[in-house]
């Protein structure tokens, strides 16, 4: 989880009565906060989220396909035995699934670390020297992923990879709240989320077409065609965010007003650092609450993308759960991509609570339509449904986690999102021990229990993260003016 915000200047009154006043004028401003104009800094909601488009096709290129060749390659040449468990070529499944869990191990690491370092730095660059080693370290090490000849090897340069990426993460998760005020977070959200969706969309589905060429023997270059695009690509995407609010412009009065901040004074004191700890209370109640919540629809997500592809084959009857696979991930993007702007938007106009209650209903519909789906194109169809409830939940819980946690603090407590998304990860596939068991009692009992299981995930996230008090001690930190380090 990254960044967020919104424009904030329609949510009085006067825009309820006067709807006429969302003019071209107003839209026009609105635009301009979006996209990425590189001298307006933060001024633009995509400079403050770009970064992530480079960090999120990385991740979903290793995942899907870097990693899973890799461990196959590897597997073939020999078995690996860790931890007194031997993995050969008929468990390549488990070999991947300790690959990934000790990635997300040190990921919930890492965030926190980088969030508390990156909160202790005065201005409004001080995320961004963590985000610029983190992402360069990151490139660098994905360079060497052919390398490896032993899984064990293959863990430890995917535990450097992913630190070096976590870290950087960890530290640009304040961004958001450094940058953008209160009314705006969901638009923020938004913009943030968009970058991610295309960011994995298009390196992964670039990744996936050059690795179709790939042979170990025959045509080994694609694998480092593929690493060098995912490295540059991530490095140049960081470079504009660092580079665009290393040094800011001063803002004007439409922008300042359409991101609902306050104008910086020329220079402001340091907070002394006794001040600073006596603010510091620590993660609230209600954050505390939103983050089981969190952990709650991260299991119900990660268990529909890791059973989809067997549920393709078991129930749907797919000889070629790939091919099938593809247009659904197709339907999913696109409508996430679709729903993460007008979600931001909505969030900030009509409030947190309504927009969760509609992602939860988006949710609970897909799943309990799939227990009953017999074709590819229902499952299609439903995909539209799960990508919009995607882009709902992405876009309000980040808003609604940074209204949660204090500005001085944002990065630390929002990189416990980290650890929700571990919990979560691990349930997930924990739970294919019981799939498969129900499976064999009886054809497709399991899948459709564990599609039951994640509609209540859905019910109980909503539950969870409504009504949430966002009025937290932690809130008086925020006032604490900062220093320009372009001063």
């Amino acid at each position: 989880m990254t960044s967020s915000g919104n424009e904030g200047i329609e949510t009085g009154s006067e825009a309820v009565s006067a709807p006429s006043q969302f003019s071209l004028s107003s839209a026009n401003r609105a635009f301009r906060s979006i996209f990425p104009v590189h001298r307006r800094g933060s001024r633009s909601l995509i400079n403050l989220s770009l970064y992530a488009a480079g960090l999120s096709g990385m991740w979903t290129a290793l995942g899907t396909p870097i990693l899973p060749i890799r461990v196959e390659e590897i597997l073939e040449n020999g078995g690996s035995t860790i931890f007194g468990i031997t993995f050969d070529e008929d468990n390549k499944n488990g070999a991947l699934g300790l690959v990934s869990l000790a990635g997300l191990a040190i990921a919930a690491l890492a965030q926190p670390v980088a969030g508390v370092l990156s909160d202790r730095r005065i201005g409004p660059a001080k995320r961004l020297p963590f985000l610029l080693v983190g992402a360069i370290g990151m490139a660098t090490g994905v360079l060497f992923l052919g390398i490896p000849g032993t899984l064990i090897a293959l863990i430890l340069l995917n535990l450097v990879i992913q630190g070096m990426g976590n870290f950087g993460q960890g530290a640009a998760n304040g961004l958001i709240a450094d940058h953008v005020g209160a009314g705006s977070k969901g638009a923020a959200a938004g913009a943030l989320n968009l970058s991610r969706v295309i960011g994995a969309g298009v390196v992964t589905s670039i990744v996936l077409l050059m690795m179709g060429q790939y042979d170990a023997e025959t045509a080994p270059g694609w694998l480092m065609a593929s690493l060098i695009l995912m490295a540059v690509f991530t490095t140049l995407t960081t470079l504009w965010t660092v580079s665009s609010l290393w040094r800011r412009r001063p803002a004007s009065e439409s922008e300042l007003e359409l991101l609902a901040v306050e104008p910086e004074p020329e220079s402001t004191p340091v907070p002394k650092q006794e001040d600073s700890e006596a603010a510091d209370t620590g993660p609230t109640e209600s954050y505390l609450r939103f983050l089981v919540a969190l952990t709650v629809v991260i299991t119900g997500f990660s268990a529909l993308q890791l059973y989809s592809f067997f549920y393709l084959e078991d129930v749907i009857g797919l000889e070629n759960p790939s091919q099938g696979g593809l247009v659904i991930l197709i339907a999913i993007s696109v409508t996430t991509a679709l729903t993460v702007l007008p979600a931001g938007r909505l969030t900030d106009r009509i409030g947190r609570d309504p927009m969760l209650v509609t992602g939860g209903v988006l949710g609970v519909m897909a799943t309990v339509i799939l227990i009953f789906a017999g074709s590819l194109l229902v499952v299609a169809l439903v995909g539209i449904l799960v990508g919009a409830a995607i882009g709902v939940f992405l876009t309000v819980s980040w808003a609604l986690a940074n209204d949660l946690v204090s500005k001085r603090h944002a990065a630390r407590d929002l990189g416990f999102a980290s650890v929700a998304v571990l919990i979560g990860s691990t349930a997930s596939r924990i739970s294919g021990l019981g799939v498969d068991r129900l499976n064999q009692a009886q054809d497709g009992l399991g899948y459709q229990v564990v599609l039951g299981a994640v509609a209540f995930c859905f019910v109980i996230t909503v539950a969870l993260m409504t009504r949430l008090d966002v009025d937290s001690p932690t809130d008086n930190a925020d006032s604490i003016p900062e220093q320009s380090l372009a001063d």
